[in-house]
């Protein structure tokens, strides 16, 4: 299937190679990806809301307390939890040279997203519970993690290796759900995502 290709191509990214300040670059990116994951969650809910497996995987993404890390201590959405470090450590004023682009990458790749029609989001919440974890696990291998905010963020793609992959996790729950080539278009605007952290010529 074509969208397998772009998966391949993203999975692909010299990810454990990314320094520590492109590390914080796409703990920002990540923020603004789950910002617009729980916006497409919500979607689907909408659209299928007798759905059982996606019920209950939405109860582990969804205004949760299975990410506590740190002086995080509540309830909310996994956006959330990037939000709170992304803030309390004052990435946004952080000089480099390239994390303050990363915000308006982020929300240009959020409006791109809210273009897209209501199937294609509902497939790329299923899709990618199957396809992110292998991403992960090649971001951990980076050789640095010392900044305190990446501290956080090393937590938080560890528990999302364990929330998606583990028995009756949230991979196996919607490992079923159709998948049609048209959620290609989803993938293809995360891979320009990435473009800032690896250059135009690894994502085009």
């Amino acid at each position: 299937m074509l969208y397998k290709n772009t998966v391949s191509r993203i999975k692909n990214l010299p990810w454990s190679t990314l320094s520590e300040e492109q590390l914080l670059s796409l703990m920002v990116l990540s923020y603004f990806a789950a910002t617009e994951f729980a916006e497409s969650l919500r979607i689907a809910l909408r659209h299928l809301p007798q759905n059982e497996s996606l019920r209950t995987m939405a109860r582990g993404e969804l205004k949760t307390d299975n990410l506590l890390f740190g002086s995080y201590k509540k309830k909310g959405d996994h956006a959330g939890f990037l939000l709170h470090f992304v803030e309390e450590y004052d990435l946004r004023s952080l000089t480099s040279a390239v994390l303050p682009a990363m915000f308006r990458t982020g929300q240009a790749y959020r409006n791109l997203i809210g273009q897209l029609p209501d199937e294609i989001r509902v497939m790329s919440v299923c899709s990618r519970e199957v396809e992110l974890p292998e991403i992960f696990q090649e971001i951990l291998k980076a050789p640095s993690w010392t900044h305190p905010a990446l501290q956080a963020f090393h937590y938080y793609l560890t528990r999302h290796i364990e929330l998606d992959t583990a028995p009756g996790g949230h991979g196996e729950l919607l490992s079923d759900f159709p998948i049609h080539d048209r959620v290609n278009q989803f993938y293809q605007i995360r891979l320009l995502l990435y473009a800032p952290l690896f250059g135009a010529e690894l994502c085009s």
